[in-house]
């Protein structure tokens, strides 16, 4: 079991360094006594680094992440102040048609299930499993 450096990201993810110290086998192996190498990667406390950034796979995934909240976040404005402009005219003209109303329910469902989808965001985001990354 050979020891490593190992990089622990902000997000739990980690990846290897450079080797600390070789165990017998790959001794062995490198002297040419054994025909396999170590496969076993370990890391000690304090060859350990704890990184305050995110891995390079949870950074582009937060930049994306981060860029359709604001599409989504601009598109949902967009609807609000539609849905705003309907209510206000269907307010004044009170013999209003049917459709409008149908349209203005509808842009209200759209508003809603848009506030879904982001409580269903803030959740995935906040999950990021212990993997390792290459």
């Amino acid at each position: 079991m050979c020891y490593h450096k190992r990089m622990v990201f902000s997000c739990g993810h980690f990846s290897w360094g450079h080797e600390v110290r070789a165990c017998n086998v790959e001794v062995a192996f490198r002297l040419g006594i054994l025909r396999e190498e170590c496969d076993t990667m370990f890391s000690h406390p304090m060859h350990s680094l704890k990184l305050p950034k995110l891995c390079q796979g949870c950074a582009g995934k937060k930049t994306k992440q981060d860029g359709t909240v604001s599409t989504v976040k601009e598109r949902l404005q967009e609807l609000h102040q539609v849905v705003g402009k309907w209510s206000k005219k269907d307010e004044r003209n009170e013999d209003g048609h049917k459709e409008k109303e149908a349209e203005v329910e509808f842009l209200e469902l759209v508003k809603h299930d848009v506030s879904e989808i982001f409580k269903e965001l803030a959740i995935l985001s906040s999950c990021t499993p212990l993997t390792r990354v290459s």
